[in-house]
């Protein structure tokens, strides 16, 4: 569920007045503020959802053996980190990647239960290669890419696939 009507890798020309002087300017912002606004509503929208959906997610199972850590507050304070940035996604496409990343990096280093917070990361990853050039957005992708699948690794706990969604 990701909305993208608002081109944002096609710039628009456009003349603009400096000084007394005509200059030719290249943006990607959209002039419709109205669509604007729409789409920073969905923004905020679908974090909300996210975080609803993860957290009800994560307690709803019960973990009564397995390698992964049982919930605690921390846990729900990570999954909140990992959704509520995508909020502001298309205002600030790097930074929230690089929150959500290190948001389940150590959601996953901890050993916690995978649940649908994934979903903030691949909204993050979608915005960014979106707004980025090829070859940065691929850079920033990557990077993050490895730390989060490396995460699990680190806390030593098995990842059982038959959890992921299960509620």
């Amino acid at each position: 569920l990701v909305v993208n009507f608002l081109p944002t890798r096609l710039p628009h020309l456009a003349f603009d007045e400096f000084g007394g002087l005509s200059l030719l300017t290249m943006g990607t912002k959209p002039r419709d503020e109205v669509l604007l606004f729409v789409r920073r509503i969905v923004d905020v929208v679908l974090a909300a959802a996210l975080c609803a959906f993860a957290l009800a997610n994560l307690s709803a199972n019960d973990y009564p053996s397995g390698p992964e850590r049982a919930p605690d507050v921390l846990a729900y304070l990570l999954v909140a980190a990992q959704t509520l940035p995508i909020a502001v996604r298309s205002r600030f496409p790097r930074p929230v990647l690089a929150s959500v990343a290190v948001a389940t990096a150590v959601y996953g280093a901890l050993g916690y239960p995978l649940t649908a917070g994934l979903l903030a990361v691949a909204a993050a990853v979608y915005t960014v290669e979106m707004t980025e050039r090829r070859g940065r957005a691929t850079a920033w992708i990557a990077g993050f890419g490895v730390a989060i699948l490396a995460s699990p690794a680190l806390s030593k706990a098995g990842i059982r696939s038959n959890e992921f969604f299960s509620a």
